[in-house]
């Protein structure tokens, strides 16, 4: 396309898009005197004017059935996001062991833990299910017998996969953080 036809391509889309009211008004005036001066009878009047009422009319229902479109697929979205689980590792009080909270309305399942500090890995005890919140707690994350502190394992990251009801896969990455009150920083937690 070259540039002026462009140019033109543009101003026509734009027309459709925002100014297409004015544009049916400024059919129905040029085509009045052109239907005067073509000795139509007042039937091609009422012809041509519903014409152009029918065009316009399609017009606003393209825009109502787009908009429509629209907030369909924003309400899925929310829908989704809405009852999806969410977790968070928060250190229990007093003692040296989190707790994995589920803060979401969804059900988390088939939670596969791994906690990494440097290049030392371990998996930890698999969950089944963790119910809604507020009674979704989790305790004995990391027996001690693995030998995890998180005193003094500053720069330690648990990554968790897991599922919700409904099959649908997340991954969730919490960093060793004290200067948060739940002492684990949310890095991530997305669904994959």
């Amino acid at each position: 396309m070259t540039w002026p036809t462009k140019k033109l391509g543009e101003k026509i889309s734009f027309i459709w898009r925002k100014k297409y009211l004015e544009l049916f008004i400024v059919i129905a005036a040029l085509g009045t005197p052109i239907l005067y001066c073509s000795n139509s009878q007042i039937n091609d009047y009422l012809i041509f004017y519903t014409l152009v009422v029918i065009l316009w009319y399609s017009r606003e229902t393209m825009d109502l059935k787009r908009n429509s479109s629209k907030e369909l697929d924003r309400l899925r979205v929310e829908h989704k996001t809405n009852l999806r689980p969410y977790l968070r590792i928060q250190k229990k009080t007093g003692e040296n062991k989190p707790q994995l909270v589920n803060v979401g309305k969804g059900v988390a399942v088939h939670l596969r833990s791994i906690y990494k500090q440097g290049k030392y890995e371990v998996k930890l005890p698999r969950i089944t299910a963790m119910a809604v919140a507020p009674e979704s707690v989790a305790e004995g994350l990391t027996p001690l017998k693995l030998g995890i502190d998180f005193e003094s394992d500053q720069d330690c990251i648990i990554e968790i996969l897991y599922n919700d009801i409904e099959g649908r896969n997340y991954h969730a990455v919490f960093k060793r953080n004290s200067d948060f009150n739940d002492k684990f920083e949310i890095v991530e937690q997305k669904e994959i």
